[in-house]
């Protein structure tokens, strides 16, 4: 039922799409366990620190694979979690969701899906300095930095990339995009 769901009604879903992937590749997790007899676990985890979009992400996820997420808030963040191999398979279908590797999936091709899934990637992995007034957006991924500038570009705003080597040289760099006011 979830797989014929997602073929008949996912083109109304587009929006909620383009969330949940953002969402994923931002603060998330997609894994595949194949050391079950029963075919293996299919793993979709998101890792919030904000109630809302814990909730906002729950709600899409209900809509898209008619499935509940379960949720359990630990100190400063909450972990949901949903099993679903229908979701597994469609959610990879779009995009990689490897820390290191990811980048804008280009089968987001509607202006709203581009801006829905801005969103959400920002919502996890940007913050606003007041200081210096501008937003930072820092990610491990070269390839995911810059999709994100060149789709800001096609938004017409403005982005410089900086890298950033911690002080452990077995950590990855960081890449920072930022957005000044301009």
């Amino acid at each position: 039922f979830t797989r014929q769901n997602i073929q008949n009604n996912h083109h109304n879903l587009l929006k909620e799409k383009a969330r949940i992937i953002g969402f994923i590749m931002g603060d998330g997790s997609i894994t595949k366990d194949d050391s079950s007899l029963k075919g293996g676990h299919h793993d979709i985890k998101f890792y919030p620190d904000d109630k809302c979009i814990a909730y906002k992400f729950i709600q899409d996820f209900e809509k898209l694979y008619l499935k509940k997420p379960s949720i359990k808030k630990l100190e400063n963040y909450f972990v949901i979690h949903a099993s679903s191999k229908p979701a597994w398979e469609d959610l990879i279908k779009f995009a990689k969701f490897d820390s290191l590797n990811w980048s804008f999936p280009i089968t987001l091709s509607s202006k709203k899906e581009k801006i829905e899934w801005l969103k959400a990637i920002f919502d996890c992995e940007a913050y606003v300095d007041l200081k210096k007034r501008r937003i930072c957006f820092q990610t491990v991924s070269r390839k995911g930095v810059e999709s994100v500038q060149n789709l800001l570009g096609e938004f017409k705003i403005k982005s410089k990339i900086y890298t950033y080597q911690r002080k452990n040289p077995k950590w990855n760099i960081n890449y920072l995009l930022f957005i000044s006011k301009e």
